[in-house]
């Protein structure tokens, strides 16, 4: 998990020290105690961060009646089981703390006209500077266009570890148009991966796959309809010659895909449009599974004979 995930998850659920508490008038050694059940989806959510899951499956398990209080009404509690759960809490807490002040020290301020690049795992150098290069060609390519010319110009923003990742600060004018051809990329990637997939599946039962249409030449056939049609639709006012630019330059970046690298929306982008996006990269990583699977292994002559035979006693 990268730094700035953990950095939203904590500062969207770092009130876990609200729990609201009163005398209960019936038994001095008893507490009423209302919003537990906030507090509890607060520490679930935290529980998402490796470092922090350990010590939450301890307070679960060292309070388990107080972990197990799902209801919004107050409830009554012992006290001192209450100021031990609450003593841990504050715990947590401080670490969350000094989590999130690293995280403030060393990230940059998460903005939603930027787009996060995922990069593989294992990447060199002379990779990076390609990949740095097609981007920033189909960037300038894109914003020569009459519409998006005097927006200014994609910019560097930041890297992280974690994986590691390279942040791009888009011009916010520019933004939805970006978002579209991100979209455009993955459903172009999707449809090759389809393919790509009927040819593994054919393979697997060893059956011939030549009416199966030529992958590079669909992939650039998509490309330039897209180009096409963002341009038309969203009247960037390209000619021609920059249209075909332009594809070539979304094909250099769909190839990226293939070795790993992924385009995400800011962490500060609608919840709509990061789910969707990771939705998308979901379904992309199991056709990959699938793809990748080994074909199924070919029957014996012997293996044959003995299931001719078998059809032969029924």
């Amino acid at each position: 998990m990268r730094l700035s995930e953990v950095r939203k998850i904590i500062t969207e659920n770092r009130q876990i020290l609200s729990i609201r508490t009163d005398r209960y008038r019936s038994d001095a050694t008893m507490l009423e105690v209302n919003n537990m059940h906030t507090v509890l989806t607060y520490l679930n959510n935290l529980r998402k961060i490796p470092s922090l899951e350990p010590h939450i499956i301890s307070l679960y398990t060292d309070f388990p009646k107080l972990a197990a209080i799902y209801t919004s009404e107050m409830v009554v509690v012992k006290e001192d089981d209450f100021r031990g759960f609450y003593s841990r809490l504050e715990k947590i807490s401080i670490k969350c703390d000094a989590i999130l002040e690293l995280a403030e020290s060393i990230l940059p301020q998460e903005v939603e006209n930027t787009i996060s690049i995922k990069l593989p795992v294992e990447i060199s150098l002379s990779e990076i500077e390609l990949l740095a290069k097609d981007f920033s060609v189909f960037f300038d390519v894109l914003f020569s266009s009459p519409k998006l010319k005097e927006c200014g110009s994609v910019k560097f923003y930041g890297v992280e570890a974690g994986s590691s990742w390279l942040y791009l600060l888009v011009p916010v004018s520019a933004m939805k148009i970006v978002n579209i051809i991100v979209d455009g990329i993955y459903n172009i990637y999707n449809s090759y991966l389809k393919i790509q997939h009927m040819k593994a599946e054919l393979d697997r039962i060893k059956l011939e796959n030549e009416m199966l249409p030529d992958i590079k030449k669909v992939v650039r056939a998509l490309s330039e309809d897209t180009v096409h049609l963002i341009n038309n639709d969203q009247e960037l006012g390209l000619d021609a010659e920059s249209e075909a630019k332009l594809s070539r330059n979304l094909e250099n970046i769909i190839k990226l895909f293939n070795a790993g690298v992924r385009i995400y929306p800011s962490l500060a982008a609608p919840t709509e449009e990061r789910n969707k996006t990771n939705e998308m990269i979901s379904h992309i990583e199991n056709l990959l599974t699938d793809i990748n699977k080994p074909a199924l292994p070919e029957a014996s002559d012997q293996e044959m004979i003995s299931d001719d035979d078998a059809d032969t006693d029924d």
